[in-house]
């Protein structure tokens, strides 16, 4: 390993540690045996005996083992705690006994709907409607809770929305028009989970994993009650992406149009403001969260950092690509060396056959390889030929799409690699199939299943 694969590696582990589920829960929560203090929120907890705790996502298993270990700094006062999350495989420890009861609700690489989710998600239904109304409910909420909490309006079956997710994910729709559509055919999502809701109080911690935290879209809402999504937003997201109305099933579109025809006869029906319980959100964690940290690791290792977060969708892979090369080539003004953090989620439409395997990480990297080579070959290249660069993009849960890589990395030495085997990464750029490319060339990025779910984070280091 080049000591600037070390640094690159260092400068990202260090963002994504800042956002593991016990640390931002340690960071955010603070609990004197009454009162529960959670960012500038306050809640007397002295008239609760119990505290229900549900919740999906990919860091809701540490942030659970985060939230207990709060509770347990006054164990002789703390109400009794109880509860079920759905978690994907391998983000937790087995071996340890805990009160809330951790759900394995899919497998690695896999992330989306499961049979084995949907019966967690009628469990917390089933367990939020039970409630006392003395009882506060504690809802975890990270990245991939959407997945991790299906449960379809009745006439629509879970393949049927599977089917409807896998089409706009390949079709390069982003998550705010991903989790729209979601949310329009859930009965937990937009807020269902906190209509279903028999207690007086719900406390939702949100470690965010869509760019600006907006509260209604992060795991679809399931305790957003502010505001209910439009089915005719929805029925003009699909339209967008499949006109002729070949590819999404019947039931959907169906029930979608019937819902407009309800809202426009005035027979919607609404819940009853006094009939809901009391919900505070409250973001824990983001993207920049984990900019900030990885910002910090890279001055601490001699670097220049330049870093940001995008505030909102970033679009097409390739526009970012081209954004990332050029954002440091512009910095070298300033001086060397340089470390260019940034963070967001940029969306790839996938050809419609002979997909190849890999991630929008991965395929990023690869868009990004062969723009820098373009460049340094170019006339403005002269100055770049000689210095030192990596490329490194993961996505800061560990996963890149449906593989067993958080991303992937290259620089000078992987170009010579590339040369020696005679590949033209082009042919795997086309094919969204950038996995084998940089399996071959040794560049995939593998951090295991890390617990936590920010977006991405990628890192761009430019020296002498």
């Amino acid at each position: 390993m080049t000591s600037l694969e070390q640094d690159a590696i260092s400068i990202w582990s260090s963002g994504v540690d800042a956002v593991l589920g016990e640390t931002v829960i340690a960071n955010a929560l603070q609990w004197d045996g009454r009162w529960l203090s959670v960012g500038s929120h306050n809640f007397d907890l002295s008239n609760v005996r119990r505290i229900l705790v549900v919740g999906a996502g990919k860091a809701t298993a540490s942030m659970a083992d985060g939230l207990l270990q709060v509770f347990a700094r006054y164990p002789e006062l703390r109400p009794t705690l109880t509860g079920w999350i759905n978690v994907p495989e391998g983000t937790f420890d087995t071996s340890r006994d805990r009160p809330i009861h951790f759900h394995v609700a899919r497998p690695r690489g896999i992330n989306e709907p499961t049979q084995e989710a949907f019966a967690g998600t009628m469990e917390i239904y089933k367990r939020v409607s039970e409630c006392e109304p003395s009882d506060l409910v504690i809802c975890l909420i990270s990245g991939g809770g959407s997945a991790l909490l299906p449960m379809p309006v009745k006439g629509i079956s879970l393949e049927e929305k599977i089917e409807v997710t896998r089409l706009l994910s390949s079709s390069g729709a982003n998550i705010e028009q991903l989790n729209i559509v979601r949310r329009s055919i859930s009965q937990i999502k937009d807020g269902g989970l906190a209509r279903a809701c028999s207690a007086n109080r719900i406390i939702t911690l949100v470690l965010s994993d869509v760019l600006g935290d907006p509260l209604p879209l992060i795991a679809s809402g399931p305790t957003w009650i502010e505001s209910r999504v439009d089915p005719s937003e929805s029925l003009a997201i699909l339209h967008r992406f499949d006109p002729h109305e070949e590819r999404v099933p019947h039931a959907v579109l169906r029930y979608l149009r019937a819902r407009v025809a309800e809202l426009e006869a005035g027979n919607g029906g609404t819940s009853d403001p006094l009939s809901l319980p009391k919900v505070s959100h409250v973001v824990v964690g983001n993207n920049a969260t984990a900019i900030d940290r990885a910002a910090q690791r890279a001055e601490e290792l001699g670097y220049r950092a330049v870093a940001w977060s995008s505030p909102c969708s970033e679009g097409d892979v390739a526009t970012v690509a081209q954004k990332w090369i050029k954002d440091l080539s512009e910095e070298v003004a300033s001086g060397l060396p340089i470390c260019l953090i940034t963070g967001g989620e940029p969306t790839v439409e996938l050809p419609r056959h002979d997909v190849g395997k890999g991630g929008r990480n991965q395929q990023l990297v690869l868009l990004a390889l062969l723009g820098w080579l373009q460049w340094m070959n170019g006339p403005d290249g002269d100055r770049f030929r000689k210095l030192r660069w990596l490329f490194l993009s993961g996505g800061t849960d560990g996963e890149d799409g449906p593989t067993d890589a958080a991303g992937a990395w290259c620089d000078g030495e992987l170009v010579e690699r590339m040369k020696e085997l005679q590949i033209d990464p082009r042919p795997y750029l086309e094919s969204a199939n950038a996995y084998p490319f940089f399996e071959a060339t040794k560049g995939l990025w593998k951090s295991g299943p890390t617990g936590t779910n920010v977006c991405d984070l990628r890192i761009a280091i430019l020296r002498d």
